[in-house]
């Protein structure tokens, strides 16, 4: 269950009423109600702290197979989705976190955009359908 707490500062302050979040300080209040599936919000001393029920509804695994980025389970699928892994390129694989390294640049870009093709979302609206695999972070010119 994953979880994520947020600190409040000393001048404000917060109150949970059944699904009413009401945050008091210097500036004014504000009240939201917080009412989402699968998703619990509590205050607890000086901290608001919201848990999900659930980490993924379908979660994907990713594996290397013999020369191959090998991802299962994609929005449910049955069937694997495969791609081959260009060059010397080297892809380590650390929880959710794919790291890709090697001595040709355009391997691993290559590598690194097909494992991002290979997880294209096609005729669903992405900004609910958030799964797949993104680039999010290129090296910079001596990092590589």
């Amino acid at each position: 269950m994953p979880e994520t707490q947020l600190q409040i500062p000393d001048a404000v302050s917060a109150e949970l009423d059944h699904l009413e979040l009401t945050v008091e300080g210097p500036n004014g209040s504000v009240t939201r109600r917080l009412w989402y599936p699968d998703v619990s919000v509590t205050v607890e001393s000086g901290e608001v702290v919201i848990t999900s029920e659930s980490d993924d509804a379908i979660p994907m695994q990713v594996t290397i197979e013999d020369g191959e980025v090998v991802i299962s389970n994609f929005l449910g699928e049955r069937a694997d989705r495969r791609t081959a892994i260009h060059g010397n390129t080297d892809v380590e694989i650390d929880g959710e976190l794919l790291t890709l390294r090697g001595p040709d640049i355009e391997a691993v870009g290559q590598t690194a955009a097909d494992i991002e093709q290979l997880t294209r979302v096609t005729d669903k609206d992405i900004r609910v359908f958030q799964d797949g695999a993104y680039i999010t972070n290129k090296p910079t010119r001596g990092d590589a």
